[in-house]
């Protein structure tokens, strides 16, 4: 069955993106979603409630910032969006002359539970500022509806990347998952590090031990591609 690539010019678009990317990290699943955007309990409802303040929340990102590129990945035979991503092209330094300012996870009420999101998302986030200083291509998010996965989706997604990239002369990064992190390798990216999040604190309170169960990090892998994808072990130089 044909797949199609497209970039995402309708907000229509994600009231099935959004559902799809939650679906996706639910299998197998990947906390980020649920600690960035909290659902109240365990019922059907709570769960909605989020998926759809997840999508206000990109919906207004996506529109605030021009670096941002959305696409879907569409079976034709169906006309069934199976895959998503959200592409960002710096074509200049992103964090040059950023405004300093504290990252707090607001979603979560004043508390252990919002200082523990903060702590954990955080660690994923700010090394961004460090590592990024440059023009680059960064893969935000990469995601397949579960029974479509090894159709060829997410090389589509990749191909775009990898050619704007190269159109621009740029450098790429991706943080990556376990899932994901054999794909991007095909496409020229190199691992540079693995990194974990560390919430111990000393003295935790009741609240931040439920989150520390709730929110196992996994290990993410941070991927780098030089220019052109011009590669030598042993003999290029890594980013950082």
């Amino acid at each position: 069955m044909p797949l199609q690539l497209a970039e995402v010019t309708s907000d229509s678009d994600f009231d099935i993106i959004i559902p799809l990317l939650w679906l996706s990290y639910e299998s197998p699943r990947i906390p980020f979603l649920p600690l960035l955007f909290p659902v109240e309990d365990e019922s059907a409802e709570a769960r909605e409630k989020a998926v759809q303040r997840t999508k206000e929340i990109m919906i207004h990102m996506h529109h605030a910032d021009p670096s941002s590129h959305w696409f879907k990945v569409t079976d034709t035979d169906s006309d069934t969006i199976i895959a998503g991503a959200r592409w960002h092209v710096h074509e200049v330094d992103p964090y040059s002359g950023a405004p300093e300012k504290p990252f707090v996870v607001t979603s979560w009420p004043d508390g252990d539970r919002r200082k523990f999101a903060t702590m954990n998302i955080g660690q994923v986030i700010l090394p961004r500022m460090k590592r990024y200083r440059r023009p680059h291509l960064n893969l935000q998010v990469c995601f397949t509806h579960p029974d479509h996965r090894r159709r060829g989706a997410g090389s589509l997604i990749m191909n775009w990347g990898v050619s704007k990239a190269d159109d621009l002369g740029v450098q790429s990064f991706i943080e990556a998952t376990e899932v994901g992190k054999e794909l991007y390798g095909k496409y020229g990216f190199v691992l540079v590090s693995i990194d974990t999040v560390d919430t111990n604190i000393p003295d935790p309170s009741e609240d931040w031990k439920d989150m520390e169960r709730r929110f196992k990090a996994n290990p993410w892998y941070c991927m780098w591609r030089p220019v052109k994808g011009n590669y030598e072990k042993g003999k290029t130089n890594l980013p950082w």
